[in-house]
């Protein structure tokens, strides 16, 4: 008989075999197009071990949610304890993301907006990272890439009803999600920069494009 730790253990190491493959079938395939028995099945174990770790899809989904969430803040927090100025940080990050939505069908996000719970989360968590944000905008002012007199509250308000807009009108499917995203963040970014923010922009940018 299996003792209590090992079964925690692994039931843990499952969870996160489950997180993994519904994360990677969720984003190629749209949210509505995976059942918890293509995820099982994908697994192979039986439907009813998959809902002893998650009762509902939406559970699921969340938790996956959440987790990508956590790895890319944890990959944000690593950008920004080395020595790279606000710019390259910047502009690190926008080559991560590119690169993650090459691969992701815009049905995924179309489809999350059909769960309150995860909207209602989304929405949380963009308030949560209000102090972190602006004292990344602080750093970016007083290295000398970001204009100073410049309401950047009121930036971001626009930014986030911006990208509402875009997910409400499936913008991201007519454009492409490497499109929308590319130009989006560029007009951001130029907009706000200085001469010098601008300068180090473009040599940034010539490296990611070589």
């Amino acid at each position: 008989m299996q003792s209590p730790d090992n079964i925690t253990l692994y039931r843990h190491d499952l969870r996160d075999k489950i997180l993994h493959v519904a994360s990677d079938m969720f984003l190629k395939r749209g949210i509505r197009q995976v059942r918890m028995d293509d995820i099982a099945k994908e697994l192979s174990i039986s439907k009813r071990t998959l809902y002893e770790i998650y009762e509902d899809k939406e559970h699921l989904l969340l938790d996956v949610i959440k987790n990508r969430k956590e790895e890319h803040d944890k990959s944000l927090s690593e950008l920004m304890q080395g020595n790279a100025d606000a710019m390259e940080i910047i502009l690190k990050f926008y080559h991560i993301q590119m690169k993650e939505f090459s691969s992701v069908n815009s049905q995924f996000f179309s489809d999350l907006t059909m769960y309150d719970d995860i909207v209602d989360y989304w929405r949380a968590e963009r308030q949560k990272n209000a102090d972190g944000r602006q004292k990344f905008i602080q750093k970016a002012i007083d290295e000398g890439f970001f204009i100073r007199d410049v309401n950047y509250n009121f930036i971001f308000r626009i930014m986030e009803a911006m990208s509402d807009y875009i997910i409400a009108n499936d913008l991201y499917k007519e454009y492409g999600l490497k499109t929308v995203f590319h130009n989006f963040i560029m007009i951001f970014l130029r907009g706000i920069c200085t001469p010098k923010g601008m300068k180090r922009f473009d040599e940034l940018m010539l490296n990611i494009n070589n």
